[in-house]
């Protein structure tokens, strides 16, 4: 998303590779040539769009056209995927592989995930500060890995299986939202008509006390239109909530009326490098929510001092800046701010897309032991399914806004009643031991 200059049309921008390549040929037609090639729908109409009218999967497309424009023998990727949902992450990796075959080009594809390595990958090389500590074939990496290292990486792997059930007995209602909508609308240029996309259409759900309930989905589903409205950061157009069983519909309150649920429900953000304030220490971004509830500084600093001993970080990390932190200890620090107002229910969404996989394996620990201590309930917003059964109780299946099922976690794995539903659990990348080939060296370490 931040590859591509959203000033610039995209066939310019393709086409600004053919120049400093110096391409003989005619540079329009290349540019129409490689879009097809990457499966974009009218390629001849695309070369004059802007990135940001384009998905996430479509912008990673063009990305790709631009790598291969030059004709090149070999493509650096990246995580060319770790952003994207999982049925655009298969869909961008089986136009990895259909490049690779049909045009010999090699791939040295960079990732944390070992599901995307055992599906792309002939060889593996496992790096860890700088050095390669265990390099292979693929199927001797991962089913005979020697290094202690790349053994605990891949048992940082979650597995496509739903936990176990904690409890048989329903869980006390918290939360319950009924016939949520939401409708965007765009303006036309000038005299031009504006544009509508129904981010949500009529979604409902509930979420008891201590539960886990994963909203999954692609994205543009709705999941964080979802997830924003039950915090009351989005006005719903029609649609109502209420807290602890009460029938108070919260999302009609006024602003002034809402800091009892402000208090009750905090949300932990997908990104840990953007949702801190970089000119703000640690503890001033814990305190300042304590402070604005009426509490003094000694006993904010308290709070945040033991906060961030829940977490597993050093309190005297309260005096360092963001900047300082991993993005991993970041998204510790943002969990500690989320829990500082003791909150009910944590909304979290994508918070552990952008980390690698042993760290999400830690962020996703603590989430589980601080949700058993607290009784915290849970809306875990997430496209990857193997984390929604590492985490979840019940599942919220969505789609272009509206709601396809919801069933427990066991059952959306094994017995999903909708197709698209039975599409996300077979587009995850799998573990299973797969072939390899072996392959002439094109390039020497």
């Amino acid at each position: 998303m931040s590859s591509l200059n959203p000033l610039e049309r995209i066939g310019k921008q393709i086409r600004e590779v053919l120049e400093l390549h110096a391409w003989a040929g005619d540079p329009r037609r290349r540019v129409v040539e490689v879009l097809r090639d990457v499966h974009l729908p009218c390629p001849e109409s695309l070369v004059d769009v802007f990135p940001w009218q384009l998905s996430g999967g479509q912008r990673q497309r063009v990305m790709i056209a631009m790598a291969i424009a030059s004709e090149p023998a070999m493509i650096v990727a990246d995580e060319p995927t770790s952003a994207l949902d999982v049925t655009t992450q298969a869909q961008i990796l089986a136009l990895l592989r259909e490049l690779r075959q049909r045009r010999g080009i090699a791939l040295f594809l960079i990732t944390h995930d070992f599901g995307v390595v055992n599906e792309m990958a002939d060889r593996v090389a496992v790096m860890r500060n700088g050095v390669v500590v265990e390099e292979g074939a693929k199927r001797d990496v991962l089913a005979r890995a020697r290094d202690p290292y790349t053994r605990r990486l891949l048992g940082a792997v979650p597995e496509l299986r739903a936990r176990t059930i904690r409890r048989a007995e329903p869980y006390p209602p918290l939360l319950r939202a009924d016939h949520l909508t939401k409708t965007w609308r765009t303006r036309g240029r000038l005299f031009g008509r504006g544009r509508e996309v129904k981010a949500l259409d009529s979604v409902s759900l509930e979420v008891g006390q201590g539960e886990t309930l994963a909203v999954v989905g692609e994205s543009g589903s709705g999941k964080s239109t979802l997830a924003r409205a039950l915090c009351c950061l989005t006005r719903v157009d029609h649609g109502r909530a209420d807290l602890h069983g009460t029938a108070t519909d919260y999302l009609s309150l006024p602003a002034r009326s809402l800091q009892p649920v402000r208090r009750a429900i905090q949300l932990v953000f997908q990104d840990p490098y953007s949702s801190l304030n970089p000119r703000r220490t640690v503890g001033q971004s814990i305190e300042i929510g304590l402070r604005a509830n009426g509490e003094s500084a000694a006993a904010a600093r308290a709070r945040t001092v033991e906060l961030l001993a829940r977490v597993q970080l050093d309190p005297a990390a309260a005096d360092r800046y963001p900047n300082e932190f991993s993005g991993g200890q970041r998204q510790r620090i943002v969990i500690a701010r989320a829990l500082a107002m003791r909150p009910k229910l944590l909304v979290a969404d994508e918070p552990v897309s952008a980390l690698d996989v042993s760290v999400q394996a830690e962020i996703l620990d603590l989430l589980d032991s601080l949700q058993q201590e607290e009784g915290l309930a849970m809306l875990f917003i997430t496209h990857d399914l193997r984390v929604a059964a590492r985490m979840a109780d019940r599942a919220l299946v969505m789609r272009g806004g509206m709601m396809v099922e919801t069933s427990s976690m066991e059952r959306v794995l094994a017995d999903p009643e909708h197709e698209y539903t039975a599409s996300l659990v077979r587009a995850v990348p799998r573990m299973t031991e797969a072939g390899s080939v072996e392959m002439p060296a094109l390039i020497e370490r």
